[in-house]
């Protein structure tokens, strides 16, 4: 958790040089996405693509985990993809204008509402969604992995829908840039 173990990302930054002492060649970040709450660990996000401010900033973000990868280190970072907070905006939204949840293209009975409200992998929108934030986190950011939250309710073995899809439409995202000359080489 960035902000008790060194503030914020640029202290993080601050903490590589001990880590590597350590011999860590791996750390994952708690989830790092927009939530409405100032003191939240953000397992209730409403935003995806971005570094939440009371962490720091993108810029910062990126350097963090260059820098990590300078000191071979490699970067997973929390993914809270099985719920979210009830101002995420496909589900504020949707609930504001007193639609039914069956009309709700992201939101619905996946699993139960273990966590918070939850997300629908049943519905295209939603993979396709979370398929892009792993992209963008993978492209953008040059993080190594992902660690999903709640995966006893979202993973099905054999299924086109929850993590298990996820998972493997993520793999294929990550093997179509084999051979390209730029950051993603390093999975290779």
């Amino acid at each position: 958790m960035i902000n008790e173990f060194a503030d914020d990302i640029k202290g993080t930054i601050d903490h590589l040089d001990y880590l590597t002492d350590l011999g860590i060649n791996c750390i994952e970040l708690m989830p790092l996405s927009n939530v409405e709450k100032r003191v939240d660990w953000g397992f209730a996000p409403i935003g995806y693509f971005g570094v939440d401010e009371r962490f720091g900033n993108r810029k910062e973000m990126q350097e963090l985990i260059d820098k990590a990868h300078q000191k071979d280190i490699a970067v997973i970072v929390d993914s809270v993809y099985a719920h979210t907070s009830h101002l995420f905006p496909y589900y504020y939204v949707y609930n504001e204008l007193g639609y039914p949840q069956d009309k709700n293209p992201f939101m619905g009975p996946f699993a139960e509402n273990a966590f918070g409200i939850s997300t629908d992998f049943n519905q295209k929108f939603t993979r396709d969604f979370f398929l892009t934030v792993n992209n963008h986190w993978l492209d953008r950011y040059h993080v190594d992995g992902f660690r999903y939250d709640y995966v006893p309710g979202y993973w099905l073995e054999d299924s086109e829908n929850g993590y298990t899809k996820l998972v493997q439409d993520t793999y294929q995202l990550v093997k179509a840039k084999k051979g390209s000359s730029d950051h993603w080489q390093r999975f290779f």
